[in-house]
């Protein structure tokens, strides 16, 4: 008589898992240790603004004057690149992250750039994405882009 109540309440059991275990979060993706080994800037183009003023005013008859001032600021746009060894090879990477905060003639870093606060020696983790590689540091994970792969 146990074991029919014992059979049924493990049948019971598995029957109230199951839900549990496919709605169970899949596997994380396969991480590698790697070392930041350094970082440079390097410009990557030019960043311009324009400002324009124009007016126009009409004088007597059928003529017109119209005035026109404007101004041009450049400034170079750097990027920073990191370089990251993972066994045997060294790969130079950059962030893929499409929103920057920049200043002229100041360094330009990707608004969430996991390794922006990482110093050389740092060990990080990634994993392989398209294109890149996804770079995990201190809660912080981005997107880089391989530039030279060594």
């Amino acid at each position: 008589m146990q074991s029919v109540r014992f059979r049924i309440a493990a049948a019971g059991l598995l029957l109230f898992s199951l839900p549990a275990l496919y709605a169970a979060k899949p596997a994380p993706a396969d991480y590698q240790d790697a070392v930041l080994i350094s970082f440079t800037t390097v410009a990557t183009g030019t960043n311009c603004t324009t400002d324009t003023d124009t007016s126009a005013r009409s004088t007597s008859g059928s003529t017109a004057v119209a005035h026109s001032d404007g101004t041009v600021n450049c400034a170079d746009r750097k990027v920073r690149r990191y370089v990251i060894k993972l066994g045997e090879h060294q790969y130079i990477v950059e962030s893929t992250a499409s929103a920057w905060r920049s200043a002229p003639l100041v360094v330009v870093v990707p608004k969430k750039d996991a390794l922006a606060a990482a110093i050389p020696g740092t060990h990080v983790l990634l994993r392989s994405a398209s294109g890149g590689f996804r770079i995990r540091f201190d809660k912080e994970e981005t997107s880089y882009r391989i530039v030279e792969a060594n």
